[in-house]
Protein backbone atom coordinates (compact mmCIF):
# COMPACT_ATOMS: atom_id res chain seq x y z
CA UNK A 1 0.00 0.00 0.00
CA UNK A 2 1.25 3.56 -0.80
CA UNK A 3 0.58 6.19 2.36
CA UNK A 4 0.66 10.09 1.98
CA UNK A 5 0.54 12.73 4.03
CA UNK A 6 0.59 16.46 3.17
CA UNK A 7 -1.34 19.28 3.46
CA UNK A 8 -1.94 19.33 -0.77
CA UNK A 9 -4.12 16.71 -2.66
CA UNK A 10 -2.18 13.78 -4.01
CA UNK A 11 -1.80 14.27 -7.88
CA UNK A 12 -0.49 10.92 -9.37
CA UNK A 13 0.67 10.60 -13.31
CA UNK A 14 -1.72 8.82 -15.63
CA UNK A 15 0.86 6.45 -16.68
CA UNK A 16 2.07 5.68 -12.73
CA UNK A 17 1.14 2.52 -11.44
CA UNK A 18 1.09 1.47 -7.27
CA UNK A 19 0.56 -1.61 -6.35
CA UNK A 20 -2.16 -2.17 -3.59
CA UNK A 21 -4.39 0.63 -1.77
CA UNK A 22 -3.43 4.07 -2.40
CA UNK A 23 -4.20 5.74 1.15
CA UNK A 24 -4.80 9.65 1.69
CA UNK A 25 -4.04 10.15 5.34
CA UNK A 26 -4.51 13.59 6.87
CA UNK A 27 -1.69 16.18 7.61
CA UNK A 28 -0.57 16.27 10.89
CA UNK A 29 0.20 20.30 11.25
CA UNK A 30 2.06 21.13 14.29
CA UNK A 31 0.32 22.72 17.50
CA UNK A 32 1.46 26.70 17.87
CA UNK A 33 3.27 26.96 21.16
CA UNK A 34 0.85 29.06 22.42
CA UNK A 35 -2.01 26.16 22.32
CA UNK A 36 -0.15 23.92 23.55
CA UNK A 37 -0.61 22.83 27.38
CA UNK A 38 2.45 21.39 27.84
CA UNK A 39 4.63 25.06 27.37
CA UNK A 40 2.37 26.39 29.62
CA UNK A 41 2.73 23.92 32.52
CA UNK A 42 6.68 24.54 31.49
CA UNK A 43 6.38 28.08 31.86
CA UNK A 44 4.85 28.04 35.26
CA UNK A 45 7.10 25.22 36.86
CA UNK A 46 9.72 26.92 35.74
CA UNK A 47 8.83 30.85 37.25
CA UNK A 48 7.89 28.83 40.36
CA UNK A 49 11.55 27.71 41.15
CA UNK A 50 12.89 30.80 39.85
CA UNK A 51 10.27 33.17 41.83
CA UNK A 52 11.63 30.85 44.86
CA UNK A 53 15.06 31.77 44.43
CA UNK A 54 14.29 35.41 43.78
CA UNK A 55 12.82 35.56 47.03
CA UNK A 56 15.23 33.67 48.95
CA UNK A 57 17.94 36.27 47.16
CA UNK A 58 15.92 39.15 48.57
CA UNK A 59 15.57 37.84 52.11
CA UNK A 60 19.51 36.92 52.37
CA UNK A 61 20.49 39.87 50.36
CA UNK A 62 18.24 43.28 50.65
CA UNK A 63 20.65 45.74 49.95
CA UNK A 64 22.15 43.97 47.08
CA UNK A 65 18.88 43.06 45.45
CA UNK A 66 17.25 46.22 45.64
CA UNK A 67 20.84 48.08 44.55
CA UNK A 68 20.58 45.49 41.86
CA UNK A 69 16.67 46.46 40.55
CA UNK A 70 17.49 50.26 40.75
CA UNK A 71 20.82 50.14 39.09
CA UNK A 72 19.22 47.96 36.12
CA UNK A 73 16.53 50.68 35.54
CA UNK A 74 18.60 53.78 35.78
CA UNK A 75 20.84 53.10 32.50
CA UNK A 76 20.07 50.40 30.26
CA UNK A 77 22.96 51.20 27.60
CA UNK A 78 25.41 51.84 30.10
CA UNK A 79 24.37 48.31 31.79
CA UNK A 80 24.42 46.67 28.07
CA UNK A 81 27.92 47.63 27.39
CA UNK A 82 29.17 46.61 30.86
CA UNK A 83 27.67 43.23 30.09
CA UNK A 84 29.08 42.88 27.03
CA UNK A 85 32.91 43.70 28.63
CA UNK A 86 32.12 42.32 31.70
CA UNK A 87 31.44 38.62 29.51
CA UNK A 88 34.58 39.57 27.42
CA UNK A 89 37.14 39.96 30.24
CA UNK A 90 35.66 36.64 32.20
CA UNK A 91 36.19 34.48 29.40
CA UNK A 92 39.55 35.81 28.57
CA UNK A 93 40.62 35.85 32.13
CA UNK A 94 39.30 32.16 32.24
CA UNK A 95 41.57 31.80 29.46
CA UNK A 96 44.61 33.27 30.48
CA UNK A 97 44.15 31.10 34.21
CA UNK A 98 43.82 27.90 31.72
CA UNK A 99 47.10 28.49 29.98
CA UNK A 100 49.04 27.56 33.62
CA UNK A 101 48.64 24.40 35.16
CA UNK A 102 48.05 26.24 38.45
CA UNK A 103 45.27 28.68 37.28
CA UNK A 104 43.74 25.73 36.27
CA UNK A 105 41.66 25.22 39.30
CA UNK A 106 40.69 29.33 39.43
CA UNK A 107 39.78 29.29 35.49
CA UNK A 108 37.35 26.63 36.95
CA UNK A 109 36.19 28.74 39.63
CA UNK A 110 36.32 31.62 37.46
CA UNK A 111 33.78 29.65 34.87
CA UNK A 112 31.36 28.56 37.59
CA UNK A 113 30.86 31.80 38.58
CA UNK A 114 30.08 33.22 34.94
CA UNK A 115 27.96 30.89 34.88
CA UNK A 116 25.99 31.07 37.87
CA UNK A 117 26.00 34.95 37.01
CA UNK A 118 25.01 34.54 33.69
CA UNK A 119 21.82 32.42 35.34
CA UNK A 120 21.24 35.36 37.77
CA UNK A 121 21.78 38.09 35.12
CA UNK A 122 17.76 38.00 33.77
CA UNK A 123 16.37 38.92 37.55
CA UNK A 124 17.48 42.25 37.08
CA UNK A 125 14.60 42.86 34.97
CA UNK A 126 12.52 40.44 36.94
CA UNK A 127 13.29 42.86 40.45
CA UNK A 128 13.14 46.31 38.59
CA UNK A 129 9.75 45.39 37.18
CA UNK A 130 8.51 44.36 40.79
CA UNK A 131 9.82 47.40 42.83
CA UNK A 132 8.51 50.15 40.05
CA UNK A 133 5.13 47.57 39.95
CA UNK A 134 4.61 47.00 43.75
CA UNK A 135 6.21 50.13 44.86
CA UNK A 136 7.30 48.47 47.67
CA UNK A 137 11.04 48.67 49.01
CA UNK A 138 11.56 45.00 51.02
CA UNK A 139 14.01 46.97 53.09
CA UNK A 140 10.82 48.38 54.38
CA UNK A 141 7.94 46.50 52.50
CA UNK A 142 4.50 46.79 54.78
CA UNK A 143 3.00 44.40 52.11
CA UNK A 144 5.20 41.18 51.39
CA UNK A 145 2.33 39.34 49.91
CA UNK A 146 2.16 41.86 47.08
CA UNK A 147 5.82 42.10 46.23
CA UNK A 148 5.56 38.37 46.29
CA UNK A 149 2.55 37.98 43.93
CA UNK A 150 3.71 40.70 41.17
CA UNK A 151 7.71 39.04 41.76
CA UNK A 152 5.89 35.76 40.68
CA UNK A 153 3.92 37.87 37.52
CA UNK A 154 6.86 39.54 36.35
CA UNK A 155 9.08 35.94 36.43
CA UNK A 156 6.40 34.57 34.51
CA UNK A 157 5.99 37.08 31.82
CA UNK A 158 10.01 36.82 31.20
CA UNK A 159 9.69 32.80 30.94
CA UNK A 160 6.91 33.25 28.03
CA UNK A 161 8.46 36.17 26.76
CA UNK A 162 12.28 33.97 26.39
CA UNK A 163 9.80 31.22 24.83
CA UNK A 164 8.89 32.81 22.09
CA UNK A 165 10.41 32.13 18.98
CA UNK A 166 12.80 34.50 17.88
CA UNK A 167 11.52 37.33 19.75
CA UNK A 168 12.60 35.28 23.07
CA UNK A 169 16.33 34.89 21.60
CA UNK A 170 16.52 38.51 21.44
CA UNK A 171 14.27 39.19 24.91
CA UNK A 172 17.15 36.34 26.61
CA UNK A 173 20.11 37.96 25.51
CA UNK A 174 18.89 41.67 26.05
CA UNK A 175 17.97 40.56 29.79
CA UNK A 176 21.55 38.45 29.68
CA UNK A 177 24.06 41.39 28.71
CA UNK A 178 22.26 44.14 30.96
CA UNK A 179 21.16 41.95 33.59
CA UNK A 180 25.38 41.21 33.96
CA UNK A 181 26.37 44.76 33.46
CA UNK A 182 23.93 46.04 36.40
CA UNK A 183 25.01 43.39 38.86
CA UNK A 184 28.38 43.90 38.82
CA UNK A 185 27.62 47.39 38.84
CA UNK A 186 25.64 47.04 41.35
CA UNK A 187 28.30 44.71 43.37
CA UNK A 188 31.03 47.26 43.10
CA UNK A 189 28.99 50.36 44.54
CA UNK A 190 27.66 47.72 47.68
CA UNK A 191 31.35 47.21 48.02
CA UNK A 192 32.90 51.18 47.44
CA UNK A 193 30.47 51.66 50.31
CA UNK A 194 31.01 49.24 52.86
CA UNK A 195 34.38 50.46 52.59
CA UNK A 196 33.44 53.72 53.21
CA UNK A 197 31.82 52.73 56.24
CA UNK A 198 34.68 50.84 57.87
Amino acid sequence: DFKYTGLEALRQEPTAKVQGQLINLPSQTETPWYQNPYFWGEQLASSISYWLLALLLICLFPKLTGRYADTFGKNILFNFLMGIVSIGSLVLLCIVLAVTIIGIPLSLLTLIVTGISLWLAPLGLVLWFTKNIAKQNWLESKRPWLTALVLLASVFVLMVLQAIPLLGSLVHLLTITCGLGALMISKWQVYKESKTTL
